[in-house]
């Protein structure tokens, strides 16, 4: 098969191959010794039987070797970034929608639309469905939307799959570069994931581009949908939609929503390390607590609450009436009347915005909280930090507050999701001051 391939900003032809292994694409293109790829070739044309004509786009080189059958051929293979469908230049080509499907959309939009006469399965197979479409948010810039409706397809063996996806559209106001899509789909990613509760497994991308062409985009990790298998997903309640929307439209309007919800979704949904969630955790907190919603409350407890900063304060009041306004001017930039430190913020939460037990031991988990994270961001001596099973206990206690946090900036609404989170908040929290007082027995 002849190949297409943009090098060394040059188009030249070349015979090749393009494989597919599970989810990943692959091209291997003979070369002769008078020309050296690329290690990364942006654009590759060809064809692949179950699509037709394709473009293999970000294109890494993983091998380099001699052809069995000419010495004077060498193989190069690629893995390729994503495959779209058609002959395109990334650079110039513009898109107006692009819809998108989750598989686990299908167990949060849970309508039944769709009937199936089953009186007649020996003689006819009819599906009749009311067409099912609701908005979920619109601004200047985009709209997004779902749609719902049943059809039929096949798998691989032949086999009939009947299929009723429920899959999200995106319209733009102002078409959009094939570069741009991929921030719309981790976008979208993070937002109905953090809603649901879990990873999302994307299956299928097509988009429309200017001149009302469509497209099918296959990205590197697009699943197959056979190939997941959803287990203890929860079913969602009415209520869940329209915390959705608000969701939405604070993720698309407030960026310290965006960056909470980013945060949460990448270090709680994929299987990070418990040291990179535990700090990231913490880290998001912090960010989140920046808000309006919460920020007066934070410094009103902590004037109400840190002895030490009020004997500080009362201090620095005493030295100001004793020195110029020019001095006191100075001095402020290195003293703030009203500083909320990290043990401020965790005590607000615990025991002001969750209503948590406050006694001797809590106020020592709170030192290990901070310490690990001191530990793990700065380094140190490793002293009094949580042990394994306290930080993942400890991990899970804040991953569940963030959550709340952030929903309770974006909704008055609530959902099964939001409600376990906050019944399991005290259960988990007196485990660990149990963990803690046997450690100290020890």
């Amino acid at each position: 098969m002849k190949l297409k391939i943009s090098n060394n900003e040059k188009n030249i032809e070349l015979d090749g191959v393009i494989r597919k292994i599970k989810s990943k694409f692959f091209v291997e293109i003979e070369v002769p010794d008078n020309i050296k790829l690329d290690l990364i070739i942006k654009n590759i044309q060809g064809y692949y039987n179950s699509i037709g004509n394709v473009t293999l786009l970000n294109n890494k080189n993983i091998v380099v070797k001699s052809s069995k059958y000419n010495s004077s051929i060498t193989i190069y293979e690629y893995e390729v970034g994503y495959v779209i469908e058609g002959h395109i230049d990334e650079d110039t080509i513009l898109f107006n929608t692009m819809t998108i499907y989750f598989k686990e959309l299908d167990y949060f939009f849970v309508e039944d639309t769709y009937k199936i006469n089953l009186e007649k399965m020996s003689e006819e197979f009819t599906i009749t469905q009311k067409y099912k479409s609701e908005d979920l948010l619109s601004n200047e810039k985009i709209s997004i939307k779902y749609n719902r409706t049943a059809g039929i397809s096949h798998d691989e063996a032949g086999h009939i799959l009947f299929l009723n996806p429920a899959k999200i559209l995106l319209k733009f106001n102002e078409p959009m570069k094939l570069p741009q899509l991929f921030e719309e789909i981790t976008k979208i990613e993070a937002c109905f994931g953090f809603i649901i509760g879990r990873k999302m497994n994307l299956i299928e991308v097509n988009l429309c581009d200017s001149a009302g062409v469509h497209h099918e985009l296959v990205l590197r990790f697009q699943k197959d949908y056979n190939e997941i298998l959803l287990n203890e997903i929860h079913v969602v309640d009415l209520n869940s939609k329209q915390l959705l929307k608000d969701v939405l439209t604070q993720y698309y309007s407030n960026s310290r929503i965006a960056a909470s919800i980013n945060m949460f979704y990448e270090y709680i949904y994929n299987d990070l390390d418990d040291i990179l969630e535990f700090t990231s955790l913490v880290n998001t907190l912090e960010l989140i607590l920046t808000d309006k919603k919460y920020n007066d409350d934070i410094k009103k407890y902590t004037l109400e609450n840190n002895e030490e900063l009020k004997e500080n304060n009362e201090k620095m009041r005493k030295i100001f009436e004793c020195i110029s306004k020019e001095q006191c001017k100075f001095i402020t930039s290195f003293y703030r009347f009203e500083n909320v430190e990290l043990r401020d913020k965790i005590k607000f939460i615990f025991y002001n915005k969750f209503k948590l037990q406050q006694n001797e031991k809590s106020e020592e988990y709170i030192s290990k909280i901070i310490k690990t994270r001191n530990y793990y961001v700065h380094g140190g001596e490793k002293n009094k930090i949580l042990n394994g099973v306290n930080m993942v206990s400890t991990k899970f206690l804040l991953r569940n507050m963030l959550y709340i946090l952030i929903v309770e900036i974006c909704s008055n609404e609530s959902n099964i999701t939001v409600d376990s989170y906050r019944m399991m908040i005290p259960i988990i929290y007196n485990e660990i001051i149990k963990n803690i007082d046997k450690e100290k027995e020890k």
